[in-house]
């Protein structure tokens, strides 16, 4: 198979990928989690070598109707009630409690 591996920081998934990799090429995971926005690793079947490419801005009306939240706007915000945040706490303690 063709693999195309966007940045990833959990260890085991980068094993995977280290695994599909030729040894030759197992450099190519320690620049895993550092890749940036719209790039990625092409390795296996389809390609020659596996090669590190920066993807193509897509048209406006082709993008998907999401972005990154704004991690600062969303601190700036007041969140849930303090009744919800109560209950909230009271349901994670139940989890830890075990019936007779």
């Amino acid at each position: 198979g063709t693999y195309i591996t966007l940045r990833l920081n959990n260890e085991n998934d980068q094993e995977r990928i280290r695994l599909t990799l030729p040894d030759s090429a197992r450099g190519f995971v320690e620049t895993i989690s550092a890749l940036r926005n719209r790039e990625c690793i092409i390795s296996g079947e389809g390609v020659v070598v596996p090669l590190r490419v920066t993807l193509d801005y897509l048209d406006e009306q082709r993008r998907p109707r999401s972005e990154d939240p704004s991690y600062t706007d969303a601190w700036g915000i007041d969140g849930e009630s303090q009744a919800s945040i109560e209950r909230t706490v009271r349901r994670w303690r139940r989890q830890g409690q075990t019936n007779p």
